[in-house]
């Protein structure tokens, strides 16, 4: 009876009748399309203001080691690392953030897979 069941759901997925509605288990909602870009958007702005901020505290110990004077490698070292730290964690932030919303819209997905499935199953069994 359950193999039954089973081979009817997956008959039931590969209908033609119902191609389109398992389209559309892909297709995302408007808002939720907004909101992973406002979620998207939100950490970018934190890790801007985060790498900005590590940028004036790496100048501001590059004007303090000017004062001390530590020398000239030790000052133009720093001067290096106060430009590319920012740049190296904006880019790995990005790329975090990005494999995070693309976790979160396979999770969204296989959600809905499950859930369409369980559907498909209920109206089986109902028949």
């Amino acid at each position: 009876m359950l193999n039954k069941i089973v081979l009817g759901n997956f008959r039931y997925l590969l209908n033609d009748k119902n191609i389109k509605r398992n389209e559309d288990l892909y297709k995302f909602k408007d808002k939720e399309i907004e909101n992973l870009k406002k979620t998207y958007i939100n950490s970018q702005l934190f890790w801007f203001h985060f790498c900005l901020f590590l940028t004036i505290n790496i100048i501001i110990l590059f004007v303090i080691t000017r004062f001390i004077n530590f020398g000239s490698f030790v000052d133009n070292s720093l001067l290096i690392l106060s430009i590319i730290i920012p740049f190296l964690l904006a880019y790995l932030v990005k790329k975090r953030t990005l494999k995070v919303i693309e976790d979160e819209l396979i999770y969204r997905r296989k959600r809905r897979a499950t859930n369409l499935f369980i559907n498909i199953r209920a109206e089986n069994v109902q028949s």
